[in-house]
């Protein structure tokens, strides 16, 4: 993933990319673009939407339905 694929909302409190994943400090906001790869596009192109997971280091998870785009 590169830095461009990320879009903050806020100038003071910034997702950013870390060594294992996404650093999402407390009050940040952003857009984020997943890349898929040929295999990932194939495999979704029946699909209108993804179930993405996020994990957080505490051991909650969050998920959610998105469009496939």
């Amino acid at each position: 993933m590169s830095r461009d694929s990320i879009s903050n909302t806020y100038a003071f409190q910034k997702v950013t990319l870390g060594p294992w994943g996404l650093v999402v400090p407390l009050a940040a906001k952003a857009d984020v673009t997943l890349p898929l790869d040929r295999m990932a596009r194939l495999a979704l192109a029946k699909d209108a939407n993804a179930i993405v997971t996020v994990d957080d280091v505490s051991g909650l998870s969050w998920s959610a339905s998105i469009p496939v785009s």
